[in-house]
């Protein structure tokens, strides 16, 4: 018996997919070191060749596709290791990532179905969440990206699944296409007293494109429609189950899904300091109740319209709704706690909270001003300092904005292409170039103005009340 069977359900329809399944399996290649046999199923791909110039030990054919769930049950019935994983096909893997994930098994004997982090994935198997120190933490349910599973495990889940008349011995078949039937397999474990975990000190990278947008080319509508379908038989499957635990699962998974818009929170940092106090506001947001939250933390990618550029890029390919948003937030500002849903709740394309910067006057003296602009008659920018609530403007710096999907969607220029001091260090109008292609694309800018927050490179409110005072007395 080997030790390992790797099994890798493929629906490929484009070449692009075909190219990242030829990534990922010399990934499996080059970074397995358990002795181990690779099934693969093909599930109605459109190129019947490609799998035979591939590394495979066995090959599973449905000339059409059945399913996620369908095609990994074939692949676990031929499967002969004392370990399966399963595997979507769209990942890279990394060294040791078979061992380690295996001497959790040896080290738990609780331990029935282990996944691990990646990079792109909501919730608590995203590489973000990793804390120093821990490398192995107990989950309600796992993403079914990667899943291993003993064979022990699998023997009494197929026992089950007879006794319960379910349509598959292991994934449930009445899921279809797939989602949430790998929610479903983690409730069945737990079910028979086993865990369901993640290992932290295993990472695997994500490429992501081998989502239903793709299989119902790229309708985001209809996208939408089928995952909220898949939570729908989920709650189904386990409405009359009054198990605490079996009840957590379900929640866990269906907070988990996008009932709830998406608001992603990019924070550019270049040295990687954070606020303690913008690190309290986001971990407070994390926990919200009406939004799923994503924090990307981007570090080390300079200069800083890259950044911004790097967060677009991620946030698309995480994001399924118009209704989602990028929300920008610098590492050193402090937006008020009500931020979040105030300006979601504005429900304009782009808009940010009012945010100060230090300018001197002209006799010198450095004073606050509100980093909202408008043009004057030269068509020049001038500080507005007369707006009031959600006041349209021309310009704004993107230190605390929010911005729809529908953005992104519509324009085909780059949109950040900032300017540079000859010292290296940031011009602001490169931020303002962003709003001029907003507005170029016909889109309006909006400040609310009664969403105030703190910056460190200016001062604190009660300072900036303390100077405007003094300013008004020199005059």
């Amino acid at each position: 018996m080997k030790k390992l069977s790797i099994v890798v359900p493929v629906c490929c329809q484009k070449t692009k997919s075909f190219e990242l399944t030829t990534v990922f399996l010399d990934s499996i290649k080059l970074y397995t070191q358990s002795e181990n046999e690779v099934i693969i199923v093909d599930d109605g791909s459109a190129d019947k060749e490609f799998f035979e110039r591939i590394d495979k030990d066995i090959l599973i054919r449905n000339e059409t596709a059945k399913g996620f769930p369908a095609a990994v049950n074939l692949g676990i019935e031929k499967a002969s290791g004392e370990y399966v994983v399963i595997l979507n096909n769209d990942l890279v893997m990394t060294p040791n990532w078979d061992k380690r994930l295996i001497a959790w098994f040896e080290k738990d004997e609780k331990l029935g179905l282990l996944s691990c982090t990646t990079n792109k994935v909501d919730g608590y198997q995203n590489q973000d969440y990793d804390k120093e120190g821990v490398q192995y933490q107990y989950a309600d349910v796992v993403t079914g990206f990667l899943m291993m599973l003993p064979r022990k495990i699998l023997n009494e889940l197929k026992e089950q699944s007879i006794k319960n008349k379910q349509d598959g011995y292991w994934l449930d078949r009445r899921f279809g296409l797939g989602g949430q039937c790998d929610s479903s397999l983690c409730v069945e474990t737990k079910k028979l007293g086993y865990q369901v975990a993640i290992a932290r000190d295993v990472f695997v990278h994500h490429v992501g494109s081998m989502s239903f947008r793709e299989l119902f080319n790229n309708d985001a509508k209809r996208s939408i429609e089928y995952s909220k379908s898949r939570v729908d038989l989920l709650r189904k499957k386990y409405k009359n189950n009054n198990n605490m635990e079996t009840q957590n699962s379900i929640k866990a998974q269906v907070d988990n899904t996008t009932d709830k818009p998406l608001i992603m929170i990019a924070v550019p940092s270049v040295n990687s300091e954070i606020r303690v106090e913008l690190t309290n506001q986001l971990i407070h947001w994390s926990h919200s109740d009406r939004f799923r939250i994503r924090i990307k933390f981007i570090t080390g990618t300079l200069p800083l319209d890259n950044a911004r550029s790097q967060a677009v890029n991620e946030f698309m390919e995480v994001s399924n709704s118009p209704e989602d948003r990028l929300f920008f937030i610098d590492s050193d500002i402090i937006p008020p706690l009500e931020a979040l849903d105030k300006l979601y709740d504005a429900n304009k394309d782009i808009i940010g909270a009012l945010c100060f910067m230090m300018k001197p006057d002209d006799k010198g003296m450095m004073v606050p001003v509100p980093v909202a602009l408008k043009y004057d008659e030269n068509k020049k920018y001038i500080v507005h300092f007369d707006g009031e609530g959600i006041t349209e403007i021309d310009a704004y710096g993107l230190a605390a904005c929010m911005i729809k999907r529908k953005v992104f969607e519509t324009i085909t220029e780059r949109i950040f292409k900032f300017e540079y001091y000859p010292d290296g260090t940031l011009k602001l109008v490169g931020d303002f170039y962003a709003c001029q292609i907003f507005q170029k694309f016909g889109f309006k800018v909006y400040c609310d103005f009664n969403t105030i927050c703190e910056h460190i490179k200016s001062i604190g409110l009660r300072e900036i009340n303390n100077l405007m005072l003094n300013v008004q007395q020199r005059k």
